[in-house]
């Protein structure tokens, strides 16, 4: 390197060194403003010290690594900024989030009036705050939730909601009031629908039962008291094989069994029991002949078993289904003529 070339502040070539160019500027590398280098083969990186240019071999695989990094970082706060936006136009697209909108809702309420609505209906599932989150970006609510987002929904906007109006579709699961199926007649052919209603094993198999509240609760009740007592003929069966009195005596007995195993076992597993012997008096009614005093003992005798399993199925937590019980056993005291009996369940 020729010793004539020395520091300085003044720009421009001053003299060559084979195919390098000495400059008098400051070094884009150490900032020091030693003399400058800048070589043909470089590439433009820019103008490099004496120091720093012989450094190159090390140095410049560095360099390159240090310019990919940075490109990558680049290349991926672009992606995150356009998968954010996306999904974000996502969320605000989605059936939901209009729904929210007219409610004044956030998320995190959504998530909040869930959990209090799912205890108040006897349920004892919690979701965590966020949950709905996912809901917005497409993914479809798990049961119970999606049956009780709907009936949540459908309460707080006076109008029906629907799972498919709400962006989930394949949703099957529903969830009903208490009195699902049970709204009927104060007949003894209405007594009979009901029991059969709360004895089909899979009548409920993709239903949520909502427990009634408010004045709902009392419509049951305010029904049976002004119902009139149907003619004492509807109550006698005269084709089939004849049922005497003497059968009945013996399925009060297993009623009252029933009801000791409850007081000392408690209720356990005992609700199965009872709903078959539910379904056995049931098929009596329906296939057998019979007086009308049998025909009103029998009737007596399906309202006491429905009257226990609305209490087994209390003390087990199931305050829907409880409900179905006493609305139907409601319905047997009437056929019965039985007020005492109607009484129990709603004192």
């Amino acid at each position: 390197m020729p010793s004539e070339f020395v520091g300085g502040n003044a720009e421009g070539a001053v003299g060559t060194d084979d195919d390098l160019e000495i400059f008098l500027v400051r070094c884009s590398w150490c900032a020091h403003g030693c003399r400058v280098v800048r070589s043909h083969d470089t590439g433009g990186v820019g103008l490099v010290c004496e120091v720093c240019f012989g450094a190159r071999a090390v140095c410049w695989p560095w360099w390159g690594f240090l310019v990919g990094v940075a490109g990558l970082r680049c290349a991926t706060t672009i992606w995150l900024r356009s998968w954010t936006l996306g999904m974000t136009d996502s969320i605000t697209t989605h059936p939901l989030a209009g729904v929210l909108t007219e409610l004044g809702w956030a998320p995190e309420v959504l998530a909040r009036r869930l959990n209090g609505f799912a205890a108040l209906h006897g349920r004892g599932e919690q979701m965590h705050a966020k949950t709905p989150y996912k809901w917005l970006h497409g993914v479809v609510p798990r049961s119970p939730w999606s049956a009780l987002a709907v009936a949540l929904l459908t309460e707080e906007l006076g109008r029906p909601v629907t799972a498919a109006e709400l962006g989930w579709r394949g949703v099957e699961v529903q969830a009903v009031s208490a009195l699902s199926g049970l709204v009927l007649p104060w007949t003894v052919a209405g007594s009979l629908r009901a029991l059969r209603v709360v004895t089909d094993p899979g009548g409920m198999d993709r239903r949520i039962v909502l427990t009634l509240l408010g004045g709902a609760a009392c419509t049951p009740a305010h029904e049976w008291l002004l119902a009139r007592v149907e003619a004492a003929a509807a109550l006698a069966r005269p084709s089939g094989s004849p049922l005497l009195i003497g059968a009945v005596d013996d399925l009060d007995g297993i009623v009252g069994g029933l009801r000791r195993m409850d007081d000392r076992l408690g209720s356990g597993t005992l609700l199965e029991l009872v709903r078959a012997h539910l379904r056995y008096v049931l098929g009596l009614l329906e296939k057998r002949s019979y007086t009308e005093s049998v025909g009103r003992r029998l009737h007596a005798t399906a309202g006491e078993l429905m009257r226990l399993a609305g209490w087994l199925s209390f003390d087990s937590g199931a305050h829907p289904q409880a409900q179905r019980y006493w609305v139907a056993g409601l319905h047997a005291a009437h056929a019965a003529g039985d007020r005492a009996l109607g009484a129990m369940p709603l004192s």
